[in-house]
């Protein structure tokens, strides 16, 4: 995914719930690309997550809010009660970071 214009930059870096509000739609395209991936593979009722960290400023201090986001490459499944197992389910090639970046580049465009 490319830069983000600097009028949405101010505003992400301003308005924290829209912040947050972005961030949600990008990990939802993700987790859907993810759940979907599992389904053409033969997984059933998987499920994944993230960790993500929000920073504010570039390397030379300049306002660039981002995200770090760290996500399995395959999905948690039912297994034992109270103990996930993980799928085999290899993780997103570069065509699939692709089709996500763009349907998330849609969606960053719809908003305002």
């Amino acid at each position: 995914m490319g830069p983000l214009p600097w009028e949405l930059r101010f505003l992400l870096a301003m308005n924290p719930a829209f912040l947050t509000e972005m961030a949600g739609a990008f990990l939802r395209t993700l987790f859907a690309f993810q759940r979907h991936r599992g389904r053409r593979l033969g997984i059933r009722d998987g499920q994944t997550g993230s960790v993500t960290f929000v920073q504010r400023f570039g390397g030379v201090c300049n306002l660039n809010p981002h995200m770090h986001v760290l996500v399995p490459d395959g999905l948690f499944v039912p297994g034992v009660p109270g103990v996930p197992g993980v799928s085999d389910a290899p993780g997103a090639h570069r065509r699939g970071r692709d089709r996500t970046e763009g349907r998330w580049g849609h969606r960053r465009r719809r908003r305002p």
